[in-house]
């Protein structure tokens, strides 16, 4: 399976062969942004032509003979968050509840979003009403991402975001890393971490946090504290990192002060396996490649 990431400020590619090893992983990093696929709530052909050019070279240089590819988004293009629904209201009420919940952060354009939301398997307030995560998505970026997709040189078959991807990653090899255990995942990024607490069946607990400067050391120590203290009572014995070129840095921030679990920097290059196609360069990156591998693998 092919897979293709549009992050923040590169454009990353993967594809697992039949052999259920890694084939091809590259990434182009130079004068991009994603945000310029939008400007002012309008599409930008001129970037949308660019970017599709682009990707439309390394689809060439891959020698892929898939004729599909799934698409990844980068999480800074979502918006997530956990409240509490009752599931014995009607589903228009849910959703009700849900727009309500957006407009406290978009009060100008909460409708113009794509949402959707899943319970998580623990957190219950009552026997009815439950800890749900809810996903929403702008509607131009969407737009912007159809578009695109029509003029890359490969059908897409489906989109996923870069976060909720790297849950599929490790609940997938869960047999052979964590066979019936719950583990913490957290994603790294230079302005946001996503921590997800999952086992084999799903995701039991999801939170997040964003900052604006590089100083976020102390505000990583708080938010990890706060989500050892909730999850304590599950006995987590692993925790695995991905991210950006700051994951490295968080590995030694959490691993100071994680004391009864090990901390694992995820490389599916080792943990899956790669061909001789693979450039020996890219294979120290493993862990920027997590949610791309969670995509082909599923």
């Amino acid at each position: 399976m092919f897979t293709i990431g549009l992050y923040e400020k590169s454009i990353k590619f993967l594809e697992i062969g039949k052999d259920n090893k890694i084939s091809f992983a590259h990434q182009l990093t130079e004068n991009l942004s994603i945000d310029n696929l939008y400007t002012q709530n309008k599409l930008s052909d001129s970037f949308i032509n660019e970017t599709s050019e682009m990707i439309n070279e390394v689809l060439s240089k891959s020698n892929t003979t898939s004729h599909t590819s799934k698409l990844l988004i980068d999480t800074n293009y979502c918006f997530a968050n956990v409240i509490p629904l009752d599931f014995t209201e009607s589903n228009d009420k849910i959703n009700s509840n849900i727009l309500w919940e957006l407009s406290n952060y978009f009060p100008d354009n909460y409708k113009n979003y794509k949402i959707n939301y899943h319970k998580l398997l623990a957190g219950s307030y009552s026997e009815d009403i439950k800890e749900t995560l809810i996903i929403a998505i702008k509607n131009n970026f969407i737009d912007a991402i159809k578009k695109l997709s029509k003029q890359i040189n490969i059908k897409i078959s489906s989109i996923d975001i870069e976060h909720f991807a790297s849950e599929k990653y490790f609940r997938k090899i869960s047999k052979k890393m964590f066979e019936g255990e719950t583990i913490i995942i957290i994603g790294c990024k230079k302005n946001r971490f996503d921590l997800s607490v999952i086992n084999e069946t799903g995701c039991i607990g999801y939170d997040y946090f964003l900052f604006e400067d590089s100083d976020f050391q102390d505000k990583l120590v708080k938010f990890y504290l706060k989500n050892e203290k909730k999850y304590r009572e599950l006995q987590i014995n692993n925790i695995y990192l991905y991210g950006d070129e700051s994951t490295s840095s968080v590995y030694k921030i959490v691993n100071d002060i994680a004391k009864k679990t090990k901390l694992i920097l995820s490389n599916p290059f080792y943990e899956i396996g790669i061909t001789e196609n693979v450039v020996s360069e890219i294979v120290s990156e493993g862990y920027k490649f997590v949610p791309l591998c969670g995509l082909a693998l599923n």
